[in-house]
């Protein structure tokens, strides 16, 4: 089973949601979806007018390990947007 914890609580931090990241059909297995989420994080390190703590996400079943090669962990708390079938986690 994932590693499972609870999440800090968004007004306790200053938190970012990253939408979910889709890749047409077309430009798949090019590595476009990992360069967008590592570029994401590095621009969120570099904020220093309202630095980030947490970012979460609304993950597909099947993008899970997508998100967790970037050390993304399942929450137990029932954060997500109320997106049918989405795994709620952070980083």
């Amino acid at each position: 089973m994932a590693d499972q914890r609870k999440a800090p609580r968004y007004d306790s931090c200053n938190a970012a949601r990253l939408g979910r990241i889709a890749v047409d059909l077309h430009f798949r297995s090019q590595k476009l979806g990992t360069l967008l989420v590592i570029d994401l994080l590095d621009r969120l390190k570099g904020q220093r007018d309202l630095p980030v703590s947490i970012v979460y996400v609304d993950a597909y079943p099947a993008a899970e390990g997508f998100y967790q090669k970037f050390l993304f962990r399942r929450t137990l708390d029932p954060i997500n947007d109320g997106a049918a079938n989405t795994i709620p986690m952070y980083l």
